[in-house]
């Protein structure tokens, strides 16, 4: 019985002492599940945070940034010179008729001392001859003193003041055509610019997308958006132009429009509206070194512009050939010819809204060469498009015998210009609507050794009609 006892004992203790470290381990092997379990918590939550966020985020970003340097030599350049920039400034400052007037003949005679060989050579020319004669003036072979004379008070008339008639008008613009411009060569050596395209693209859901492109294209050194005005487009700062003329530090809106798609049978067809992608076409990309995504040719159409468009597009296999095919309807409005001008309170002004149609054509052959084709007309073109810019002078018509022709022009000088160089800021806007041009252009565009290039690009054709 004892050693029964004893032997029960020695069971017992080893039992508990089995037992009390099966009881450490266990609670240790409980920590390490809660710890596991909270590190998984954690990751959980994590994922969780990141599969939500891509899942919720509708909204895709990328940046575009090129720094480019560019040498522009201009040969040949044609200005005016000395004789009519140096009448023209006087003209416009008051100064050069009855000032510094010594000899009575109403000129100024630092003027006249420096020119007067110039002026007696353009008042030869046939054109300004004929002019004068049917005015009364004497046959210069005739009575050559008579006519220099009658020559010099008939344009001291004209050019005494601001104000000029239609008759007055013609015969200064008669004397500027003929006064043959200067050739000069200008360098300018060193132009960087930086370009920023932030794109901007959204899949809604199956059918409906969206696409935008917010663009800063910056001159070194540029700190403003208004250009003096060289009598070209892209001195003025435009709807148009925005994007595409080196400027300041803004941001523009270049693109932003959505789509939607669907089927109809073996063709996929697809509506978009917003502001286009109308810049920076086929070709233009191989230009930029990179697929810009523009909608029409570059070699007609490099303009912003607001509209929509309807296309198809339909895909063909043969046994040798991959043929895919795209077919897209355009519009768009160029010009708002009421809102944000003053023809609404001009009763002379006749300003319909500009408005373009469209036409682009695509044939793809095993995606490595495109045929494209691109038609547009665009009605009513106006004489102008509102803008900024800064110009050397004004010009404001008045109407005295209410015909709905002005019969006098009055030439305001922007004396800042003159003075000091800083021209004063100015919007310049349309008055009427003039012609609906049209133009077509035709290109081909291959892949050859993983390059883009265009091996055949056809010249636009333009064609004006009323």
């Amino acid at each position: 019985m004892k050693k029964f006892l004893v032997s029960f004992l020695a069971v017992f203790l080893m039992a508990g002492f089995t037992y009390a470290a099966d009881d450490v381990n266990l609670q240790e092997l409980k920590k390490q599940i809660q710890d596991l379990q909270q590190q998984v918590d954690m990751m959980s939550n994590f994922v969780n945070k990141n599969t939500r966020h891509t899942a919720q985020d509708k909204l895709n970003l990328s940046v575009e940034l090129r720094t480019r340097l560019d040498s522009i030599q201009y040969k040949n350049l044609r200005r005016l010179n000395d004789f009519s920039s140096d009448m023209m400034q006087l003209w416009m400052s008051d100064s050069l008729i009855g000032v510094n007037d010594a000899n009575g003949d109403q000129w100024n005679d630092d003027f006249v001392g420096t020119y007067m060989a110039d002026f007696g050579t353009l008042m030869q020319k046939p054109e300004i001859v004929n002019m004068l004669v049917s005015q009364g003036a004497p046959n210069p072979q005739n009575d050559p003193q008579g006519y220099q004379q009658f020559a010099m008070e008939t344009f001291a008339g004209m050019l005494g003041d601001r104000n000029i008639t239609n008759q007055e008008l013609n015969g200064i613009t008669t004397a500027f055509k003929n006064i043959d411009p200067e050739k000069a060569d200008s360098n300018n050596d060193m132009m960087f610019t930086n370009k920023l395209r932030i794109r901007l693209s959204s899949k809604i859901n199956n059918h409906v997308s969206f696409s935008g492109r917010l663009t800063m294209y910056k001159a070194f050194g540029e700190a403003t958006d208004v250009r003096f005005y060289n009598g070209n487009f892209n001195s003025m700062h435009l709807d148009g132009n925005s994007a595409s003329v080196p400027t300041d530090d803004s941001v523009h809106v270049e693109r932003a429009y959505f789509v939607y798609k669907n089927r109809l049978g073996p063709v996929d067809w697809h509506f978009s509206f917003g502001r286009r992608p109308s810049t920076y076409g086929p070709p233009m990309g191989m230009h930029e070194n990179a697929v810009q995504g523009g909608s029409p040719l570059a070699h007609i159409i490099q303009w912003n512009f607001d509209g929509g468009s309807l296309g198809f597009n339909y895909e063909k296999y043969f046994d040798t050939w991959d043929l895919a095919s795209m077919l897209k309807f355009c519009y768009g409005q160029g010009f708002e010819g009421q809102w944000g001008t003053a023809n609404p309170f001009n009763a002379q002004a006749d300003v319909n809204d500009v408005n373009m149609f469209g036409i682009i054509a695509k044939l793809a052959v095993n995606g490595k060469y495109e045929l494209w084709y691109n038609w547009a007309h665009a009605y009513g073109v106006t004489d102008g498009f509102t803008g900024l810019v800064a110009m050397p002078f004004t010009v404001h018509g008045t109407d005295y015998t209410l015909d709905g022709k002005y019969d006098e022009y009055t030439l305001e000088p922007n004396y800042r210009q003159h003075l000091t160089g800083q021209g004063v800021i100015t919007t310049k806007q349309s008055n009427r609507n003039m012609r609906s041009p049209r133009a077509a252009a035709l290109a081909m565009t291959g892949k050859r050794r993983h390059y883009d290039r265009a091996f055949n690009a056809l010249s636009a054709r333009s064609v004006l009609v009323s």
